[in-house]
This record gives structure tokens, C-alpha cells and sequence, in this order.
């Protein structure tokens, strides 16, 4: 039977301030001001000088609660993943597999596939198709160049949202139209390419740009690089991550002014860290330790973050001096139309699915609801 939830509701557009959510199942039955509710409903949940915000969708996990996709792609690992992240108001995340084996792709996208959780969107494959003069903490004895048997393995049977990252200048000419052909989304990262590479790319119809700035060429007078070809690029999405770390938070602000409104989202790029107690890990033969909210190597290398996306909001909301409306889309909105989710997720309107986050006015999470159920 349907619910209605009072509140503060911002449905991804407008702020819309005293306002009724119904809710029938896992979908939103109706928005409407005060008295103007036309649907029965059994139940009033109160969450009057709240607001109510679209739940999150990241596109970059690599872990949390405790796992790491690599080292535990399973059923069992993916549980650990969702509850942690759902707990900072995530609703739909992209478990992402950092450079591996071929063999443990396909062990990765069997997993994800076959998966029940509704968080568990698709998949991101982050590597091992990357240039090693930009691997951070990626290990390249497993990098290689995508040939056709690769191209074979890669198009196996897949029902949910492939995205995959790699560096353009590394892959043969035709390599990113016949992976987007086979149902992917192709995204530059970990790359020292040249504009005129990128530009070759995007040409075959790059998708966007794993977190800016990061581990790919830099924008230089004479070479605008990787990161010139992603802020010139109109149609390219850029994810950044947003934990103060990564990436200067002017530099946020630039490539949102210089892109079109919507193709710069957040992600976490979250390891095992975030939702657990226990703050260092191995990764290949490497121990990662959080210090200060920031994940790094012995040797000072970042290492994925330990950030959540209720944190990259609160940022984002900072740098943007108050907007938190557009932190918000920048967390939902905009990662739900670069998936081709935008028709179920990303916005709070009828028929969409119930997922949404409850956000007390000190920014606070009051709670979160994914498919009409409050977690």
C-alpha cells in the first residue's frame, strides 16, 4: 500500500518546500503540495524541516565495508560494498574492478550480472588496458593492449551498464567504437595521451573521462594533453573525485565552468575503507593506510579515497559556495545521465523508482530509501 512522506522535497530540479511524496511499491505514485494528494494511502512518515534529495549513484567503487571488489568478487563482497555505501545515501554504484587478469574480469561481470542487489547497476572495468607511465597505484605486470581475443572476452552476455576505462593512445585505431558497439561506455583515464589522440577518440565516440586530472597528461601551454581534450570536449562526461586530496577544489570549479552544465559528476573512487573500522589494506603486494581522510602507499602515492558520496556532496557544496542543489545533481543527476539511468533514477518524479536520500538541514543523513525501502 502506498506511503506518504512529508518534507522539504528537491526533485533534481526545484526545491519544491512543504511538499508529499507517495510512495506505491518501489516507485514514486505522486509529488503534490499540501491537500492535493489524489492517492490513497495507508501510512504519513514526517520528515517536515527535512529535505529530500535523490539518492546518489557512483560510478567508481572499488570497495568498501571492509572488501575490495578484486579480492572478493562475489555475491558476498557486493553485499559488503552496497551496505556500506548505502549507509552514506548511495543507491546505485558501478562496483569497479582495478587492473586484473582477464579471467577475473569475466569472473567480475558473471558476479555483477547475475546479482539480485538493485544498487548494482553494472560494472566498471578500471584498467588493465592502461598506458604505465600513469598507473598510480595500478599494478602493470597486468597491463596489455585490447586485441580481439580481448575484445572476444569482453563481449560476453551482459544485461546491466558496462563502463570501462583505458588509455586511448595505447589501443588500436577502432578499438573504442567496436567496445562501444559490443555495449560499452568508454572512458580515458590513466593515459599520457596527446590532444590529437584523445581527439581520435573521441572520434569513435569516447564517452568521457575517468576522475580528471588524475594519472593522465596535464594541461600545458603548448600540449593541452588529456585534461585540455576533456575540458574542450562539449560531449565527454568528466567524474572528479571530491575529498580534497585528488584534486584542488578550484580546479572542480574550472572544469565545471568550462564544460557544459551536467558533464562533470562526482565520484568516490572508494576502497575498502570506507564503512569499516579498519583503515589499511593490501592491494596486490602494496599496503594502502587511511591518514587523514587521505589513502596512500608507504611511498606517498594516492590510492583510491576513502570517501563516501555523502562526504564528496558536502564538499562539493562547500567549493560551490552554499549551492548544495547542484552538489546534489552533480551526485545523481549528472551520473545518471551519463548511464542512460535518467528514466528511473537521478531525479525524484512519478515513476521513478523510490530511491532517495533524507538529509537533515545541518547536512546530516537522517536516512536512506532505495526501491521504496527504508534501509
Amino acid at each position: 500500500m502506498a506511503i506518504r512522506i512529508k518534507g522539504d522535497i528537491f526533485d533534481g530540479e526545484t526545491l519544491r518546500n512543504d511538499h508529499q511524496l507517495v510512495i506505491d511499491g518501489d516507485k514514486i505514485a505522486q509529488i503534490a503540495s499540501d491537500g492535493n494528494v489524489t492517492i490513497d494511502y495507508t501510512n504519513t512518515i514526517d520528515y517536515t524541516d527535512k529535505w529530500i534529495v535523490p539518492g546518489f549513484i557512483d560510478c567508481q567503487v572499488n570497495g568498501g565495508g571492509g572488501v575490495l571488489l578484486n579480492d572478493e568478487t562475489s555475491e558476498t563482497g557486493l553485499k559488503a560494498m552496497v551496505e556500506a555505501h548505502s549507509a552514506f545515501g548511495t543507491v546505485a554504484m558501478l562496483p569497479t574492478l582495478i587492473s586484473d587478469t582477464l579471467e577475473k574480469a569475466q569472473q567480475a561481470m558473471q558476479v555483477i550480472n547475475e546479482s539480485d542487489l538493485p544498487e548494482v547497476v553494472g560494472i566498471h572495468l578500471e584498467g588493465p588496458f592502461l598506458n604505465k607511465n600513469k598507473k598510480g597505484v595500478h599494478d602493470d605486470q597486468f597491463f596489455s593492449v585490447i586485441d580481439q581475443a580481448a575484445l572476444q572476452q569482453l563481449s560476453c552476455a551482459f544485461g546491466k551498464h558496462k563502463l570501462i576505462t583505458l588509455a586511448p593512445e595505447k589501443q588500436p585505431k577502432g578499438t573504442i567504437k567496436q567496445l562501444i558497439d559490443n555495449g560499452w561506455q568508454v572512458f580515458a583515464g590513466h593515459t599520457d595521451a596527446s590532444i590529437e589522440a584523445c581527439q581520435q577518440a573521441i572520434d569513435e565516440g569516447l564517452r568521457g573521462f575517468t576522475h580528471l586530472y588524475n594519472a593522465m597528461s596535464p594541461l600545458m601551454g603548448r600540449a593541452p594533453n588529456a585534461v585540455g581534450a576533456a575540458l574542450l570536449a562539449d560531449q565527454c562526461y568528466c567524474g572528479v573525485i571530491a575529498d580534497g586530496f585528488h584534486v584542488h577544489p578550484e580546479c572542480i570549479k574550472l572544469a565545471i565552468k568550462a564544460k557544459p552544465r551536467g558533464k562533470v559528476f562526482l565520484v568516490t573512487d572508494s576502497m575498502s575503507t570506507v564503512g569499516s573500522s579498519n583503515k589499511s589494506f593490501m592491494l596486490n603486494d602494496k599496503k594502502i593506510q587511511a591518514k587523514g581522510g587521505k589513502l596512500e602507499t608507504e611511498e606517498g602515492v594516492l590510492a583510491g579515497a576513502d570517501l563516501d558520496m555523502h562526504t564528496a556532496v558536502k564538499n562539493m557544496a562547500k567549493w560551490l559556495d552554499g549551492d548544495w542543489q547542484e552538489a546534489v545533481r552533480m551526485a545523481s543527476a549528472y551520473p545518471a545521465k551519463c548511464l542512460g539511468l535518467d528514466d528511473k533514477l537521478g531525479y525524484l518524479k512519478a515513476g521513478f523508482n523510490a530511491s532517495f536520500v533524507v538529509i537533515n538541514k545541518d547536512f546530516t543523513i537522517d536516512s536512506v530509501w532505495i526501491n521504496g525501502k527504508k534501509k
